[in-house]
């Protein structure tokens, strides 16, 4: 059976928590999160045991971990490169209920919530969100350390960037970009390419910032 130690104990953690338990070969080994977290109850079955400095003390009998922060994207990437620094690997969490094409790829420490899709020649970056019932279709990409939220589309020959997040239910329409360090708003609908480091929102989606 392979062994996981996740990181962060943020609300996230409990869907990270509820896919886990439906796969027979993966245990949790601990979870780590602030001196201040430690000890926290998680669905009154697990505990926040350790803190990211005492990672390696269970690094003997576990050497994968996941992180699940979802919110702070940059601190999902700080913690994805201390865990990569104490030797652990990003290990990719998926639901047996995603549909994930043998032609996609997901690359490591990604999260793949239930009832998400990927289609054909897609590719996701490394310790990136897909979250509840988010699709990213043919050809689409997504960077590294992004968050596509609960039932957002990522449409056919679509491109976000890394550092990104996909508000719940919004829409990037086939062959529009998105850079790195965006926010687009829940239920906007992107339809044209959005510069580095823009907050978009609205239908169609416009620059707030």
């Amino acid at each position: 059976m392979n062994s996981v130690v996740l990181l962060g104990a943020g609300g996230h953690l409990r869907s990270v928590i509820d896919v886990i338990e439906t796969l027979a070969d993966l245990q949790i080994i601990g979870i780590s999160g602030t001196e201040e977290e430690k000890g926290r109850r998680i669905l009154n079955k697990y505990a926040v045991s350790l803190t990211d400095s005492e990672l390696p003390s269970v690094f003997d009998d576990c050497q994968n971990a996941h992180v699940t922060h979802a919110d702070n994207l940059k601190l999902r990437k700080r913690l994805a490169e201390v865990s990569a620094g104490f030797g652990f690997n990003l290990l990719t969490i998926a639901s047996p209920r995603a549909q994930i094409s043998n032609h996609a790829k997901v690359s490591a420490g990604c999260f793949v919530a239930h009832n998400v899709v990927v289609n054909a020649a897609a590719k996701v970056g490394r310790n990136t969100v897909l979250n509840t019932s988010s699709v990213v279709e043919h050809d689409a990409a997504v960077g590294e350390h992004s968050h596509i939220g609960p039932g957002a589309l990522i449409l056919g020959g679509a491109k976000v960037g890394s550092l990104t997040f996909i508000g719940a239910g919004a829409s990037v329409l086939p062959g529009v970009s998105v850079g790195d360090n965006c926010t687009v708003g829940a239920g906007a609908v992107v339809t044209k390419d959005v510069p580095h480091n823009v907050i978009v929102a609205g239908v169609p989606a416009r620059a707030l910032g």
